[in-house]
This record gives structure tokens, C-alpha cells and sequence, in this order.
């Protein structure tokens, strides 16, 4: 957290402040569950693949500016406050340059 005070302000004693907050998710494994889990389906590679389905559509709703649906999964929910509101969000990937992967990577 970051504070100041603004010299221009009429109003010595306020004080202004930031904040920042860094999230970071590994989302390893989240691609399909024949080549990621041996072609059995498991909670955990269900649950992931939930995650980013859900990620897609209160990204798309933010977008559209539609309700957002946060609540649809425990990864919306810890990053509710880094993708609305006046946040920057930016998001790394890394991506497989294979053939085989293409399919994947859209």
C-alpha cells in the first residue's frame, strides 16, 4: 500500500492511498482430460476446466457489460477483485508451439 498527501490539495490532512495486489494461478493441466489425466476423469481436471469455462464467461460479461457471474467458481471468486471495478489486470500464458497442440490453443 502506497500513501501521500497532495500538496494542491485544499485539505492538508487527507491522506491518499493505493493498492496493490498481485495474484498468480496455475492453471497446469488444464487441458483435455485424455492427455492430461490418462483419459480418466478426476475432480481436479473437472474442476479446472470449470474454472476456465467460467473465467470465459465473466470475462465476455464484463465485456458486454452484462451481470458478472463471480460466483460460478472458486477461481471468479479470488479473482473477482483483480477483474472488476478499476483494476488492471494482465494475463501471461505459455503456449505450446507443437502441431499437436494447435487444436487447444484458440
Amino acid at each position: 500500500e502506497h500513501r501521500w498527501r497532495d500538496i494542491a490539495d485544499a485539505e492538508a490532512r487527507r491522506v491518499k492511498s493505493q493498492t496493490a495486489r498481485l495474484t498468480l494461478v496455475d492453471l497446469a493441466g488444464a487441458e483435455t482430460m485424455e492427455r492430461s489425466h490418462g483419459g480418466q476423469i478426476n475432480a481436479a481436471g473437472v474442476g479446472t476446466n470449470l474454472g476456465l469455462l467460467v473465467l470465459g464467461r465473466v470475462i465476455h460479461a464484463l465485456a458486454a457489460g452484462e451481470r458478472v457471474p463471480y460466483r460460478d467458481s472458486t477461481l471468479t471468486r479470488l479473482l473477482q477483485a483483480s477483474l472488476g471495478g478499476n483494476a488492471v489486470t494482465q494475463m501471461l500464458t505459455c503456449v505450446s508451439p507443437a502441431a499437436i497442440d494447435a487444436e487447444q490453443t484458440w
